[in-house]
């Protein structure tokens, strides 16, 4: 019965900590933004940071989710009512929504089992070194890898656990093998999209 108890505390401390590094991580993401504004001569004035800071108490119950308020109120040029703070969004709503869906969808061959659709343009999936087609069969990783030479000069390589770019890869297709396959780790491959030309226009390098 010890043991159990000194289980449940020790999940309760990994729980905490974890919550603790998501809130740092979004106030940090704030006040780089809010920086990086201020430089673009986009700062917001006193009297909206007063009022991001109460609002942030009154409908969200903790001054610190001010920050986003004050990003968002930056781009746009103005304070508006009905915002909702990333950081509050991230660390309350999206748990509840989602539930344990939450955790499954950061495994991307868990795709098809939330998106059956043919919009969905994953290739295959990788996953504790084995390869995986898009019906989620099992197939060699020398399958694999002549399957993707079907697909351009580059495929996109999605790690599970990626967002915002990161775990992202462009690879050239001549140069896999069922070595490189496997040292990649668990994740999907997907074709590399190509902007039209009049968005390409704008020079980003992120397709979105």
């Amino acid at each position: 019965m010890m043991a159990g108890r000194g289980k449940a505390i020790a999940r309760g401390l990994v729980s905490e900590a974890t919550a603790a590094r998501l809130r740092w991580k979004k106030s940090r993401e704030a006040r780089q933004a809010l920086h990086g504004l201020a430089r673009a001569g986009r700062g917001v004035s006193e009297e909206v940071r007063k009022r991001a800071r109460e609002e942030a108490r009154d409908r969200f119950g903790d001054a610190r989710h001010a920050e986003w308020l004050m990003v968002y109120a930056a781009v746009q040029g103005r304070y508006r009512e009905g915002w909702i703070p990333d950081s509050h969004y991230i660390e309350r709503i999206m748990p509840r929504i989602n539930g344990i869906s939450h955790h499954l969808a950061w495994t991307r061959a868990a795709t098809p089992a939330f998106f059956d659709d043919p919009a969905v343009c994953d290739l295959l999936y990788l996953i504790n070194g084995r390869a995986l087609g898009r019906d989620l069969a099992p197939m060699s990783m020398a399958d694999a890898v002549r399957s993707l030479h079907a697909h351009g000069p580059h495929v996109v390589f999605k790690a599970d656990n990626s967002a915002f770019g990161k775990g992202v890869r462009i690879l050239s297709v001549p140069d896999l093998s069922a070595d490189r396959l496997k040292a990649l780790g668990n994740g999907v491959f997907q074709p590399r999209l190509t902007p039209h030309p009049d968005l390409a226009g704008f020079g980003s390098n992120a397709l979105a």
